[in-house]
């Protein structure tokens, strides 16, 4: 069975959205689909090639690639971004029925509203006939694209209750229809790459002395999630914190920062190749997500990707106290801080790195969940509901 991904972003860098995407292709090729990924091209100056993109999952080449010779980059404006996807998307969709045939037997699966949208189109007027699949990470209410996809899709993944009874309520969406998928920990491909109890900080240039609370993911000068961890960062100065995953256009800003408040224990790392980026997370005594609550959807719906690679370290996690990460992560595997209070963050460091013994209780129950929690487990399931529909 043909199962095209379609993709909301390009995989030529691994942020946690191109991370799970090729993760979830790699899954589903698995459980026995013929896949192709189908992405947008976006251009910039730190891209790898094309072929070095399997090395930067550390995956084998056991799906297609097929990127759309669209004309994006990161700062391209967001109305120009959702033209080009519908217009390019639309074009491969064609190229499909009258080359590839597309067909009843295919299946089209996305994560985006704009480019599964001439689908959507296109299966309303009967020229296409392949199932459309839906995984939804956010439930927007008053928009009317996430409606039309919602009331025109054959299934809709989640992994949010909160998300999966917005979508029963608000749409009236039959449950059969909505496969509610368990939140993936990496620990598979962790574990292959970490040789247990093993240090890799003198690999990585980073003391063994010190004490290092991580935050890996996207950094922006715009997220207060940062510049609450910096907050915390000035209240502890006795432990080094470490960010993993800055972009090459926000360095000036936040050298500037660090000079401006004098943060002698903070510093800033690139993008890394997944395997190196475990080595990283395999580094902290402390890991960090702490969401703040300025953007509503975290609240109720975001559960940090992040935390897929944190569970599989065995080392003490900190997440925001809310809702969203309360349904997946319970007291006894984490500990959990009120958001936007740095002050407190920077006390619940403190706490944990003077209490090794629940902070080794609690790192052991996270291991445990990541061993049970994996992409293989959650897309099996998946995979069968999509074969069942």
């Amino acid at each position: 069975m043909r199962l095209y991904y379609i993709s909301p972003r390009d995989v030529r860098k691994n942020r946690a959205d191109p991370v799970h995407i090729m993760k979830s292709c790699n899954e589903f090729s698995k459980n026995g689909f013929d896949v192709t990924l189908v992405t947008p091209r976006v251009s910039r100056k730190e891209n790898v090639k094309k072929k070095e993109i399997w090395s930067l999952y550390n995956l084998d080449k056991n799906f297609k690639i097929v990127e759309l010779s669209t004309y994006l980059k990161d700062e391209t404006p967001s109305i120009i971004v959702r033209f080009q996807k519908f217009a390019f998307f639309l074009g491969y969709y064609i190229y499909l029925l009258l080359f590839k045939n597309l067909n009843k037997n295919s299946i089209l699966y996305s994560k985006c509203y704009i480019s599964i949208l001439p689908a959507i189109l296109l299966k309303k007027v009967r020229i296409l006939r392949s199932k459309i699949f839906f995984e939804a990470a956010a439930f927007v209410e008053h928009k009317w694209s996430h409606r039309f996809n919602a009331l025109n899709n054959d299934g809709i993944v989640v992994f949010n209750n909160y998300i999966k009874l917005k979508y029963l309520k608000s749409y009236g969406i039959p449950e059969r229809k909505i496969y509610k998928a368990n939140f993936p920990s990496q620990f598979e491909d962790f574990s292959k790459v970490i040789i247990s109890g093993k240090n890799y900080r003198t690999e990585l240039g980073l003391s063994r002395s010190d004490s290092i609370a991580m935050y890996t993911g996207k950094i922006s000068p715009k997220m207060k999630e940062i510049h609450y961890i910096l907050e915390a960062a000035k209240n502890i100065p006795e432990v080094k914190f470490i960010f993993v995953g800055l972009k090459d256009d926000f360095k000036s800003c936040f050298y500037e920062i660090l000079s401006k408040q004098n943060l002698r224990n903070v510093k800033f790392y690139g993008f890394q190749p997944l395997d190196r980026f475990f080595k990283y997370v395999s580094c902290a005594d402390i890991l960090l997500s702490y969401y703040d609550t300025d953007d509503k959807l975290s609240v109720n719906q975001r559960a940090s990707a992040k935390a897929g690679v944190y569970v599989c370290a065995g080392k003490p996690i900190i997440f925001a106290d809310l809702p969203s990460t309360r349904e997946i992560f319970s007291e006894d595997m984490a500990f959990f801080v009120p958001p936007d209070k740095p002050k407190l963050l920077s006390e619940k460091i403190k706490y944990i790195l003077n209490d090794t013994i629940e902070a080794s209780r609690k790192s052991e129950k996270s291991l445990k969940f990541a061993k049970k929690n994996t992409y293989s487990k959650s897309y099996k399931g998946i995979s069968d509901f999509i074969k069942l529909i």
